[in-house]
């Protein structure tokens, strides 16, 4: 993720932390969280397969992954 362990410790302490995050975490882990989080459990997809959900997921984590790494850039200019 490119966060400092200050940073993983505030968000483990935040109550609010957007699902977004937590998917983002989870890929990280090799871990699915979509199992425990109400919103992303099929039934409440309208039956959407999940697996488009986790596909969903991946490639907004890859987007936000590449908007950090040019951001770095920029900085770096």
């Amino acid at each position: 993720m490119g966060k400092s362990r200050r940073w993983v410790y505030l968000l483990f302490e935040n109550p609010t932390v957007s699902i977004d995050m937590i998917l983002q975490i989870g890929n990280i882990l090799h871990y699915d969280f979509s199992d425990e989080i109400e919103t992303l459990k099929p039934h409440v997809l309208n039956d959407t397969p999940l697996s488009y959900s986790k596909e969903e997921a991946y490639w907004k984590n890859k987007y936000l992954k590449l908007l950090e790494e040019y951001n770095e850039l920029l900085k770096k200019k």
